[in-house]
């Protein structure tokens, strides 16, 4: 596609491998750090008025439009922005299980809401309205440092209103006059979500059940406050919530104000630590296996005997599960860590730790040596015991060789992948290619792609692979839904969609026998076998489970860790 941008003479050419991604308005091209909205529908383009007016926000963290794009005839049909590589969509950081694998802890959460907070009351100050200050309309980058503001398009300026709304965080007291109390109440329920890992008005009330009860029970004030509510157990604590925005919350939520929130500046949150007991129930029988010092945020078990890797908020241990456990403690910093591989034969256990696009540190825990690596990454996965990364535009597996008393590591490629528009999951690769998604599977031996079309219509912001079962969290309509593919033979595989989810991150495992086991966004377990048009399906609903349980397999077996303790689980 050839089009030319304001201030240029010469035409630009925007081809496939400039492609990012599409959304209901249009697609995104990308060439060094300028991107390129170009509309579906050259009617629907922002006007050039309102280009203008939106020019007036000068803060960095605002990706507003800047440069119009025309087409060859001269027809405005898109515009340029700033391109950030890379990052996360916000609410990839509402679940407990993101967090402990990225070790992004509430007073990180602060930082990111105190950004977050100047941004909206800079934007304010310029006249503009941000409306539709939903989760999806913002990014975090790769080190967690800022909250950056995308789809700017649609604020509402002087001379042009607002559009859409997401009703989630629809302040439905102020109908259709939108206000700078309306965006307020609007970033409460994000910055919520942010702190708790729950929207201010989810968790089950007995009075509320219908298909339309979220919006109900904003309507009614029916929050998360009410004691009738019960809180998934996968939620934060209150205690993660700062002193001075507490009370906020509850004004706005409970009690109907509207205000803007008070000052962070220099707050800092001390969690009270949640101690939930642990016991075997009618459904499970459940056993303690190794108590540690702190909080576990993974577990990374070995495939060749009763071990693992546990990640623990203060350090890095080796437990041997085998008859009475027993830890080995091998590094004092738990931070950035990207996960667990094996070397070959001796089976020696190397953690990889970095920043996505940089270059990540090797590291052999029981020699406790660094593994010389010098290649730079945009990202990197452990999945069953093997590294995988991708850069540019292939996808590689790092093949971990013991040589003696030494761990050599050489890479392999594995997949070629739309460098822009593919996304790097535990077992999994997402490419989106203009439109169409296919999935590639993660093998040290190669990758499988087929084709997803299932999943064209969503907006992937999770997913993850555990042999032949694959999860994904998309985003559609303004809804979270949860599709689950069984694989078979070739290109064929099932599909199961959970309509309208809770988004409690992906919580799954496939056991050696094939059945998968999944704690759903309903505290459930769920049982079912990996391979496609298998009828089994059991869920069962028990006391003690929950969001915060985090399945890991030892041995060919099931276990969870919560809190401090890792503990096995079997069905009776």
């Amino acid at each position: 596609m050839k089009v030319f941008v304001q201030g240029s003479t010469s035409s630009l050419s925007l081809t496939k491998g400039d492609y990012v991604g599409q959304g209901g308005e249009g697609t995104i091209y990308a060439k060094g750090n300028t991107a390129f909205k170009i509309y579906t529908d050259p009617q629907k383009m922002i006007p050039v008025g309102k280009v203008t007016e939106l020019s007036a926000i000068q803060d960095p963290h605002v990706i507003r439009p800047d440069k119009i794009i025309y087409d060859i005839k001269k027809n405005p049909i898109g515009y340029t922005m700033r391109f950030v590589k890379g990052g996360y969509v916000l609410c990839q950081l509402f679940p407990r299980t993101f967090r402990d694998r990225n070790g992004l802890t509430p007073n990180g959460i602060q930082d990111l809401v105190r950004q977050f907070q100047e941004s909206i009351q800079g934007i304010h100050q310029t006249g503009i309205l941000l409306v539709d200050l939903n989760e999806m309309n913002f990014m975090v980058d790769k080190g967690f440092g800022e909250i950056l503001c995308i789809d700017v398009d649609s604020y509402q300026t002087k001379d042009y209103p607002a559009k859409v709304l997401m009703p989630s965080v629809r302040d439905w007291s102020c109908g259709k006059k939108f206000s700078t109390m309306s965006d307020w109440f609007s970033f409460g329920v994000v910055t919520f979500q942010m702190f708790m890992g729950i929207h201010p008005f989810k968790g089950k009330h007995p009075g509320f059940s219908g298909p339309d009860k979220l919006t109900e029970r904003m309507k009614a004030g029916v929050s998360i406050f009410d004691p009738q509510v019960r809180v998934p157990k996968a939620a934060y604590p209150m205690s993660v919530i700062p002193k001075a925005y507490l009370p906020w919350y509850k004004a706005l939520f409970v009690e109907g104000k509207r205000c803007a929130p008070p000052d962070l500046s220099g707050i800092m949150i001390v969690v009270q630590p949640q101690v939930r007991s642990i016991q075997g129930t009618d459904n499970f029988e459940i056993k303690v296996l190794a108590e540690y010092t702190s909080d576990i945020r993974q577990v990374w078990p070995s495939k060749k005997d009763q071990s693992a890797v546990v990640v623990a908020e203060d350090g890095i241990y080796h437990t041997s599960f085998g008859g009475s456990s027993r830890s080995v403690r091998l590094s004092e910093t738990p931070d950035n860590v990207y996960g667990i591989a094996e070397a070959s034969l001796s089976g020696k256990p190397v953690l990889a730790r970095g920043v996505p696009g940089e270059v990540p540190t090797l590291y052999s825990l029981q020699d406790r040596k660094e593994i010389p690596f010098f290649l730079k990454v945009d990202d990197l996965v452990a999945y069953r015991g093997d590294f995988y990364y991708k850069l540019r535009d292939a996808v590689y597996c790092i093949e971990l060789h013991s040589m003696g008393d030494q761990i050599l590591p050489t890479t392999k490629e594995i997949s070629q992948v739309m460098e822009m528009s593919s996304k790097l999951y535990p077992g999994v690769i997402v490419q989106n290619m203009l439109g169409s998604v296919y999935l590639n599977t993660l093998s040290p031996t190669g990758s499988r792609q087929f084709r997803a079309k299932e999943l064209d219509a969503y907006k992937i912001v999770d997913a993850k692979a555990d042999g032949t079962a694959l999860m994904f969290i998309g985003v559609k309509d303004g809804n979270y839904d949860r599709i689950i593919l069984r694989l078979g033979e070739g290109e064929t595989y099932d599909v199961r969609i959970e309509e309208d989810i809770s988004y409690d991150g992906l919580n799954f495992i496939t056991l050696d026998s094939g059945v998968v086991l999944c704690i759903n966004e309903a505290e459930e377990v769920e049982l079912f076998r990996s391979r496609p048009q298998d009828p089994l399906m059991k869920k069962i609903k028990d006391p003690m489970v929950g969001g915060d349980m985090a399945l890991s397999v030892l041995g060919g077996k099931a276990v969870f860790s919560r809190g401090r303790k890792v503990y096995s689980i079997k069905s009776k």
